[in-house]
């Protein structure tokens, strides 16, 4: 779990390949973090340790995504019985606890897993 969710952090920067503040949703930083993962993040360990500025620092945003991943990757496989994928922690991270399952997050699921194949199950020395 620990391999593919660090996996996961290449891959959701290239998801979120704008890299600009979007206004509009409140989202900042490169992985677009927004003010409610922020809270959920801070629910998950149990204190304020991080601001919605955070997001705007590389590592802090990873560490933020990390804890997120990780906890919402424990409860996908305690509901579901499997493990999570590729496609599952990205529509987690794009949805919510339960994006696993919504229909507007399927294409980012999809684009998620084809990076990964891209990056991680190319074909080497071809």
């Amino acid at each position: 779990m620990e391999q593919l969710i660090e996996s996961m952090l290449t891959i959701l920067l290239l998801c979120e390949n704008s890299h600009v503040d979007n206004k509009k949703e409140n989202a900042i930083g490169k992985y677009q973090i927004r003010p409610i993962f922020v809270e959920d993040v801070n629910r998950i360990i149990g204190g304020d340790t991080y601001t919605h500025e955070d997001a705007r620092s590389k590592s802090k945003a990873r560490n933020m995504i990390r804890i997120y991943l990780v906890y919402y990757g424990i409860r996908y496989k305690r509901i579901t019985g499997l493990e999570p994928s590729v496609q599952v922690y990205a529509r987690i991270f794009n949805g919510g606890p339960i994006g696993y399952a919504k229909l507007a997050t399927k294409n980012y699921g999809l684009r998620a897993k084809n990076f990964y194949k891209v990056l991680y199950e190319w074909p080497k020395g071809e």
